[in-house]
């Protein structure tokens, strides 16, 4: 028998093994929190840099092609910035 398997003291409540194993998943559910906490700022700043992107072109392409058929791909720029916006409120969970 491994001394590691049963508490220590024969307590049938897992003594003293229950508390190290309470106090070794400290560090791993503050790991899993920093983790979270980094992906959700990770797709915040993928977004904001999106939707900077999508707003320049957005300028721009009025000046590069005049005429009135680009309003389709300003709808269609729109429609990604939506997406964006969608997937950051998802992750977010409001």
């Amino acid at each position: 028998m491994s001394t590691l398997a049963e508490p220590l003291g024969g307590a049938a409540d897992g003594g003293i093994v229950a508390d190290h194993s309470r106090a070794a998943d400290a560090p791993n559910r503050l790991a899993e929190q920093a983790l979270a906490r980094n992906k959700r700022e990770s797709l915040d700043l993928a977004v904001k840099a999106r939707w900077i992107a999508l707003v320049i072109i957005a300028i721009l392409l009025p000046f590069m092609n005049p005429q009135l058929e680009i309003v389709y791909y300003e709808v269609l720029l729109c429609g990604f910035a939506l997406i964006g916006w969608a997937q950051r409120r998802i992750v977010r969970g409001t």
